[in-house]
């Protein structure tokens, strides 16, 4: 029989969100980072990859950063209590 199983963490939910990433994507992320001589936390370090990766494809993110460099940004903070 099975083990019973934790319930997916945060960040293991987020990940399953983040969205459709293929096997192979994610086969070569593992690998890449195995490379690069990360062998722990690899789930982490590639929902980082992917999230990264998602942003990076934004395609309004030249223009917030560019914004962000002349000044013109909002700090809005999460009410606390």
């Amino acid at each position: 029989m099975g083990q019973a199983r934790d319930p997916p963490g945060p960040k293991q939910q987020a990940a399953a969100a983040a969205g459709p990433a293929s096997v192979q994507e994610v086969r070569q992320l593992v690998s890449e980072l195995r490379l690069a001589g990360q062998t722990r936390d690899l789930l982490d370090e590639v929902y980082n990859r992917l999230a990264d990766e998602q942003q990076l494809a934004d395609p309004d993110l030249p223009e917030s950063l560019a914004q962000m460099h002349r000044g013109e940004y909002i700090v809005r903070r999460q009410p606390t209590g």
